[in-house]
């Protein structure tokens, strides 16, 4: 179910907006909180509400809509009118969600959901200065080591983080300078540690594949028994976390992922895309591996 916290924290936002005697406009800090506060409970992962609180949300949406098109408002400061923008989105996703009948788009929407709020959570507490200091200050940093501590030594885990986020920092100034392309020696490290653990390996006795065209594709070869690097303890995890504001940096280190997910299969190999496209990494590293 959804949070009940989403709907409620969106309505006190919309009531902000309402009740100008209550709350002075001059003061955005109550919206914040109210936006940050439903953000941050538990995310949801099964998105089955019903008609009435659907409906609701609907309502919701539509008077945050009015108030985002008010081009005099203070709202359209930049962190809060992002955060509006943000609510609106992931308003419409859950209302295409429920409007869908075809199981794999449904599986899609749901994962862009889920990843809206959790960027929404993620991004604005990474503060890099701290971050450079402090790997540690990262805020995944605490998944990241729960969920490799089944497998991995606490050292080594830490290790393997510093190499990280060191990857992030480097791939970060490279694009922020217009470097040339050069090899990501950092998560080459972290790739090569992991493979080296049997954590890049389709399990045994699945029906390993490659994708290309967008991450439906690979939910659409998973819902057919197939396992993708997603599949994988490495590929799985890494997929849960926000490393980065942005993809560019952390691309890198998905193509040293896949590139060593390639060598670990033995036996026949699956691949599934939309549409041939010589400069994906499926053509580029994965099948030019097998």
């Amino acid at each position: 179910m959804i949070d009940n916290g989403y709907v409620n924290a969106l309505d006190s936002l919309v009531n902000w907006f309402d009740s100008p005697d209550k709350y002075p406009k001059n003061n955005d800090v109550r919206v914040l909180e109210s936006i940050d506060k439903y953000i941050g409970q538990q995310i949801p992962v099964d998105f089955e509400i019903s008609d009435s609180k659907l409906n609701h949300l609907q309502e919701i949406k539509t008077r945050l809509c009015k108030i985002s098109n008010n081009k005099e408002s203070f709202i359209l400061q930049k962190e809060v009118g992002k955060k509006i923008s943000n609510a609106i989105e992931c308003i419409s996703l859950i209302d295409q969600y429920h409007g869908s009948s075809n199981e794999y788009e449904k599986i899609s929407l749901k994962t862009k959901i889920r990843n809206r709020l959790r960027s929404e959570i993620i991004t604005p507490k990474i503060n890099w200065s701290e971050v450079k200091c402090d790997p540690f200050k990262h805020p995944e940093y605490l998944n990241f080591k729960k969920k490799y501590s089944s497998h991995i030594a606490d050292l080594e885990i830490n290790r393997l983080w510093r190499q990280v986020v060191n990857g992030v920092f480097y791939a970060k100034d490279r694009i922020e300078n217009c470097l040339p392309y050069r090899k990501n020696p950092y998560f080459e490290d972290v790739a090569m540690s992991l493979a080296k653990k049997e954590l890049l390996a389709p399990g045994k006795d699945t029906k390993a594949a490659l994708w290309s065209g967008g991450y439906d594709v690979s939910i659409f070869a998973q819902k057919n028994g197939y396992a993708t690097l997603e599949n994988t303890v490495a590929g799985g995890i890494f997929d849960s976390l926000i490393l980065c504001d942005t993809w560019k940096p952390i691309g890198q280190l998905w193509n040293n992922l896949s590139e060593l997910y390639v060598n670990s299969i033995r036996g026949e190999v699956h691949v599934f895309f939309r549409v041939h496209d010589p400069l994906s990494v499926l053509e580029r590293k994965e099948i030019v591996s097998t």
